[in-house]
């Protein structure tokens, strides 16, 4: 069963590793999201030897053919001390389409998990009309399709599709690459509801069934996002009148994560529905430079919430 709430390692850096997830799983979170190029498996494998989560393994773009979507699903295992993955995604469709291989892809990911080396398959960042190319043609379905959703990029269209179909959503940049803390409606509702601004992004996720990938810049901003865990009197909970108010934002329809491979019209995976980050350039989301002290004696984690 896919956990509501997944740990990123996107920008986790080495050093940081063992603390970040030792604080995470201590705090209830079960999973981890990874991939060879966030280049912090090894240091996540060794952290792994002593903290029991599932573990989620991308395949990453420049793998197109079918030896090289093996190779790197087992590179990244034996790095990750992993005998068996429990989710293998992969990471996004463009140089698979474009090379007219991800049926064949597709098919050797099929042949590693009936050989054992992994529990489940998905996808990340497919558009309707990619998983229409795919799933056709799959003996065993994706399991999950990993996109970027929030309250101005809800992807509904796509939510019905992955339902009607039964594919899970797993929405990644939940707070937008961290953009969505400083905005006034956001900001508003958050504070109408006694929570916090990352708190009211992932909680209008999560109230429509849709499970989150978080990364976190500090031990308080962990314990902020696992409290939605363990909220059990509904207190971190948004009335259906503020889901309704931040349901409205999608008439602002904005990417935060768009690297200009996914915006080529015409194609089945291009994302050409949503406004982009202005420019040519692909820029990862921006990371505050603040860091926050949480009291004497208490972990700092570097990192940033996405």
């Amino acid at each position: 069963e896919l956990q509501m709430i997944t740990l990123g390692t996107f920008k986790l850096k080495k050093q940081d590793v063992s603390s970040s997830i030792s604080l995470a799983t201590r705090l209830g979170i079960k999973s981890l999201d990874t991939a060879p190029t966030y280049e912090n498996e090894a240091e996540i494998g060794n952290s792994l030897r002593s903290h029991d989560v599932s573990v989620t393994v991308k395949v990453p773009k420049r793998a197109i053919h079918p030896n090289q979507a093996r190779e790197e699903v087992m590179k990244s295992m034996s790095a990750l001390n992993l005998k068996c993955a429990d989710v293998v995604l992969l990471h996004w469709p463009s140089d698979l389409i474009e090379a007219d291989t991800l049926l064949p892809v597709w098919k050797e990911l099929e042949s590693m998990k009936q050989e054992g080396r992994c529990k489940v398959l998905g996808v990340s960042n497919f558009s309707v009309p990619a998983l229409q190319k795919l799933i056709p043609s799959c003996t065993i379905r994706p399991y999950l399709n990993q996109v970027e959703r929030h309250p101005l990029l809800p992807q509904y269209e796509l939510l019905d599709y992955c339902s009607s179909v039964g594919v899970v959503v797993q929405a990644h940049s939940p707070l937008g690459g961290g953009n969505l803390l400083q905005h006034s409606t956001i900001k508003k509702i958050a504070k109408e509801s006694g929570m916090s601004p990352a708190q009211t992004c992932i909680s209008w996720n999560l109230q429509q069934g849709v499970p989150v990938v978080v990364k976190t810049s500090t031990a308080s901003h962990l314990r902020e996002i696992t409290a939605l865990l363990h909220d059990d009197t509904d207190n971190l909970a948004l009335s259906a009148k503020h889901m309704q108010e931040l349901s409205d934002l999608s008439q602002q329809n904005h990417r935060f994560v768009a690297p200009p491979f996914m915006l080529r019209p015409g194609t089945v995976y291009s994302w050409e529905e949503a406004k982009v980050p202005d420019g040519d350039e692909y820029t990862e989301p921006a990371i505050p430079n603040t860091q926050f002290s949480i009291g004497t004696g208490e972990e700092k984690l570097p990192f940033v919430i996405y």
